[in-house]
């Protein structure tokens, strides 16, 4: 069977699915990328990213991970990922939201599902390998077993097959060979129940010694032998003494039973074994001394054709045959005694052909048969591969299987199947001081460290098993080996699938995917392997190896620091952000490498990998296209287990396009980040000592400190307060030419001006109109009430907050009009109000009385002095009075008494509007070379600042007219061309035209 689907492949897509595909998804959308981590749940991620996931792969959370953010979420799955030597399969798959390992491994292999879900990652070969039982075997890898009552044992067939095998010899003989009452030789019939371990014990002994003549001779009244037909129900054992009982256990099994080629494997395997052994013991220098003495006599080549094949004879020196017992191909020996055991040999013809058989029982043969032996192994690959394996060997041998000898694998298979071509069920160790220097180098692969042992002029090799420290593995003293097979060419090591799988690349689970987020992990393992090496050390080995001839700079791939130890094998530095080795304690960290397509790749696991694996390595990001948002060229080179961090601290300038054309708030908050980046630094160790380039790059605004960063650089923070020993500070990021603190968009919107939000021109009408640029959004609702409460109903109007009719006042009064228009609206209701209350002047008797036009008529101040000081002059009337001229009117401004309303920025005097009534007399200003300016203003007492107060309406004084041209007019500011205007009268206080609302 050839595997068609890649487990890991499918794990690991969904993963990457789930933890940037809604990322992906959102693309640049302001903000959605923070509200997606910080506010989806699972449960709500699951349906937007289903359309990424393999097909028929269906999302279904637990209670409790479908509840958790997708921040929280990311954390815990890249926690559970970073942890796979003891998380469990099932644990994964509870928080990826599917059971695709354990589906996917009893769809291919059988494997059960919930013996999958309590493995962790580390252990999952040995689940799977205990997972192989003869019937999944069977069935998945469409192999053929042979006809016999075992393979239909349905308790045996699921068995795991390391250890079915290894239990061959507890199964009774009838689960190898049909019986059948009648048809069934007697003496077969009678050991049915006998397991294989019982046969040549006494059990067996028991089992003849009980059978009966008539039951294994055809015994007929008047036809047999009258001796036979008295003895018919004498039982064997009953035919003799110890004698009978030694004879007896000295036949062969084919001096009982008929077999021949009929008959079944196990039988034609069991043909020369004897009910018992026979053995003696002799002395080993004996043994071999009259072995030598006899094989150099002209006697022993009458002997040699009578041995038996698959033996080791010794001949005593007048030449009596033994056959040496061996075990594992070894001779049994008992160095305490000096000696060997050997099997007594019995000359027995057969079919014309004679030879001296060793006495060796069914439960000694049974041992060393062969699975050839027992059963027809042509028609399956794993039984062509255990062949030669014999049944005491068969539980150690099926575990040396590499997978390419248990199933077909070729270029049609899965690559997760080749991959794991020449790995094995368990890793084959032993444990040696007995390494020699010897190398067969054509048939070594990459990557290993091969030692060789001598044995029996036979030079074995092994590969050294290495320790997290770089070097040979060593249990009491002796080395740890792996043991090898050579196996398509190349003495291959011993490995376990789990072993294997571990240091497995994606590349080798994966074919060309188009998915840029697996492209970007081809070359990461399922785990790390990490060792520490002595710093001192490695650097020696390192310089000493590549001045070496051994070594091949081809075989580096790009971007990774490598490092050699003193065995020769290739390690990557583990680096820091910076790209540094790290180390430590005075050792290297490394990773590992593995020789794939020519080059030496370190085993980061995915877990690694996916922590340092950045978004532009996971979405195809075009910087150079206009269409690519500020957002996506910003998270380009950000990691994945940094994005929450990394997103937080992004500008809204890096999130969106914001330019000099943007909305003013867009402007505003360009570098604000999404949250507050606060720490504390100690005091003792921030200095503000830094480079000019350092300090060219600060903020004016801000109190810089530094912190030295450990490689000859600083780390800027910006001050926000002192707690105990330390400075609270920000963090800064450097952007658009300066150390810009990260203070969170919740702050900058507390900050935020109406200038800030809104330009000059949005704030020219309206509401907008009532508030001062400079007001912060956070106090907004105060000052709107208080703007409306204190607005005069002229500015009201002007600003078309009201909508007031002018028309509806042409017959009012100017000082009607005046009170009206320049009252703030509390005001003027007040008066309004009083007016009704008290509509005639309690001055005058009845009917004399008088329309009170006081109450809602500015009032009116007597001006009837020739000449005034400005101070003087002001004092006589309030903003908005009707000045009452008695007189031609002189105003003298003296600099140092009227300093009080002189604007020196402006170099103007600024006093309060009036009216002036019906009259032919006129106000002359001399000012000297100051400017004289009429305007409603707006007088702080407690700083003494005026200011002019810009859409108002105020009746103003136009001296061009002789005093009769005053005019309700409109202060604007600026007119229509967007130039200021300077509302100012010099000697004569004349007046500049600009454009106006006259109600006049």
């Amino acid at each position: 069977m050839k595997f068609q689907s890649s487990v890991v492949g499918k794990i690991i897509l969904i993963l990457l699915c789930l933890l940037l595909g809604v990322i992906i998804a959102v693309g640049g959308e302001v903000g959605a990328v923070y509200y997606i981590l910080t506010k989806t749940t699972v449960n709500d991620l699951a349906g937007r990213v289903s359309p990424a996931l393999p097909e028929n792969t269906k999302l279904e959370f637990d209670e409790e991970t479908g509840k958790m953010t997708v921040l929280n979420w990311g954390r815990e799955l890249i926690s559970t990922v970073g942890n796979m030597n003891t998380a469990t399969v099932g644990q994964l798959e509870g928080m990826i939201g599917t059971s695709v390992v354990s589906n996917a491994l009893y769809e291919i292999i059988g494997a059960d599902k919930e013996t999958v879900k309590a493995s962790t990652f580390g252990g999952l070969g040995e689940a799977i390998s205990g997972s192989l039982t003869l019937n999944t075997v069977s069935e998945k890898f469409k192999i053929e077993l042979p006809d016999m009552p075992l393979f239909s044992d349905s308790e045996f067939m699921n068995e795991p097959l390391t250890t079915a095998f290894a239990s061959l010899t507890d199964k009774e003989l009838k689960q190898f060979v049909k019986m059948e009452e009648g048809k069934t030789n007697t003496v077969l019939l009678k050991m049915q129940d006998l397991t294989l371990k019982d046969l040549g014990t006494e059990k067996l002994t028991d089992t003849i010694n009980g059978i009966r003549l008539n039951e294994i001779i055809d015994i007929q009244e008047g036809v047999s032998n009258a001796v036979l037909v008295a003895l018919q129900n004498t039982t064997v054992g009953e035919l003799g003494g110890s004698g009978a009982s030694d004879i007896v256990n000295s036949l062969f099994l084919c001096e009982i039973m008929d077999i021949n080629d009929s008959s079944e494997q196990i039988m034609k395997a069991l043909k020369f074994a004897t009910i018992g052994s026979k053995t003696i013991k002799m002395d080993k220098d004996a043994a071999k001394a009259g072995d030598i003495a006899y094989r150099a006599s002209e006697d022993y080549t009458y002997s040699a054709p009578y041995e038996a094949d698959g033996y080791t004879y010794i001949y005593t020196e007048d030449g009596t045959p033994y056959v040496l017992m061996e075990k594992n191909g070894e001779p049994v020996y008992d160095p305490v005694t000096n000696e060997y055991t050997l099997y007594e040999t019995k000359y027995f013809e057969k079919d014309g052909e004679g030879k001296y058989r060793p006495i060796i029982g069914v439960n000694d043969t049974i041992g060393t048969l062969k699975i050839k032996d027992v059963m027809d192994t042509t028609d399956s690959r794993i039984m062509q591969s255990l062949s030669e394996s014999t049944l005491d060997s068969l539980g150690n041998d099926i575990n040396k299987l590499f997978l390419d000898e248990i199933m077909e694998i070729d270029t049609t298979s899965s690559k997760t199947i080749q991959a794991l071509r020449y790995a094995a069920l368990k890793t084959a160790t032993i444990t040696t001081s007995e390494m020699i220097d010897y190398s067969v180098p054509e048939k070594e692969l990459d990557g290993y460290v091969y030692k060789y042992i001598l044995k029996d002029g036979e030079y074995i090799p092994y590969v050294a098993k290495i320790t997290p420290t770089g070097e040979i593995e060593r249990q009491a003293g002796e080395y740890v080996l792996i043991e090898t097979k050579e196996y398509d060419g190349y003495y291959r090591p011993i490995v376990s699938i789990d072993d294997s799988v571990n240091k497995m690349f994606m590349a080798e689970l994966l074919d060309a995917p188009e998915s840029k987020t697996l492209q970007s992990l081809l070359y990461s393992s399922l785990q790390s392997s990490i060792v520490k090496i002595n710093a001192s050390t490695l650097d020696v080995s390192t310089a000493t190896y590549v001045a070496s001839d051994k070594h091949d700079a081809s075989k580096e791939a790009d971007g990774f620091i490598y490092k050699y130890s003193a065995l020769g094998l290739a390690y990557i530095a583990k680096t820091d952000d910076f790209g540094e080795p790290v180390k430590e304690d005075g050792a290297y960290v490394l990773y590992e490498t593995k020789s794939y397509d020519g080059k030496y790749y370190p085993l980061r696991g995915i877990d690694d990998k996916i922590k340092v694996i950045t978004f532009g390595e996971v979405v195809e990001i075009d910087e150079s296209d206009p269409n690519t948002t500020p957002l996506m060229k910003s998270l380009k080179n950000t990691r994945v287990d940094k994005m929450s961090d990394t997103v937080n601290r992004l500008y809204m300038g890096e999130m969106i396009d914001i330019t000099p054309s943007s909305a003013q708030v867009l402007q505003a908050i360009q570098y604000s980040a999404l949250q507050d980046a606060i720490t504390f630094i100690p005091i003792a160790e921030a200095t503000t000592a830094v480079p000019s380039e350092y300090l060219a790059k600060e903020m004016p605004e801000y109190t810089y400190y530094y912190m030295e960063d450990g490689r000859g650089g600083y780390t800027p923070y910006v001050f926000i307060e002192t707690v105990g020993d330390t400075y609270k500070v920000y963090e800064t990021k450097e952007y658009d030419g300066y150390f810009r603190p990260i203070i969170g968009l919740d702050n900058k919107l507390q900050e935020l001006t109406m200038g800030d939000v809104f330009s000059e021109e949005e704030m020219k009408d309206g509401v907008l109109s009532l508030i001062p640029r400079d007001t912060k959004t956070s106090e907004l609702g105060d000052v709107v009430g208080d703007q409306l409460t204190d607005a005069t109903l002229a500015k009201l109007n002007g600003v078309g907050v009201l909508e007031v009719n002018a028309s509806s006042m042409t017959n009012t009064r100017k000082e009607q009009k005046a009170f009206i228009w320049n009252n703030s609206m509390s005001s003027m209701l007040d008066g309004v109000f009083d007016f009704i209350g008290n509509p005639v002047s309690q001055t005058l008797v009845a009917p004399y009385y008088e329309i009170n036009y006081e109450k809602i008529s500015a009032p009116v101040a007597v001006i009837d002095q020739a000449s005034y000081t400005l101070s003087e002059f002001l004092a006589k009337y309030n903003q908005f009075d009707t000045l009452d001229l008695q007189t031609d009117v002189i105003v003298n401004l003296d600099p140092t008494t009227d300093a009080a309303y002189f604007d020196a920025e402006n170099e103007i005097y600024f006093i309060p509007a009036f009216n002036v009534g019906d009259s032919s007399y006129a106000i002359t200003f001399q000012t000297g070379v100051y400017d004289f300016a009429l305007a409603v203003y707006e007088y702080d007492e407690f700083n003494a600042m005026k200011s002019l107060s810009d859409k108002q309406y105020f009746y103003s004084y136009d001296g061009s007219l002789s005093g009769t041209g005053s005019g309700l007019r409109y202060f604007e500011g600026f007119d229509e061309h967007g130039t200021e205007i300077v509302q100012f009268a010099t000697n004569v206080g004349s007046y500049m035209e600009y454009s106006t609302v006259s109600l006049n």
